[in-house]
């Protein structure tokens, strides 16, 4: 009863893997391509919470991850 559960989600697994394949072919035929970030436009010191303020020259060739906070 057990393998036959484990056939199955790795079946469902399997699917959802192939199925966002094709969904990734289909809506960016040509690749999905990077896009250059805007120079940073905040250089007050002030405003930089635990760092230096940053430059885009300084982060070439770096994975950059960006935590969004926001407010309504």
């Amino acid at each position: 009863m057990r393998y036959i559960a484990l056939k199955r989600i790795r079946f469902h697994l399997y699917g959802f893997g192939c199925a966002l394949i094709l969904c990734t072919m289909i809506f960016f035929p040509n690749g999905v391509k990077a896009q250059t970030i805007p120079e940073f436009t905040t250089a007050d010191p002030d405003r930089w919470i635990n760092s230096k303020p940053l430059q885009k020259a300084n982060l070439e060739g770096k994975i950059v991850l960006l935590e969004i906070w926001t407010s309504i």
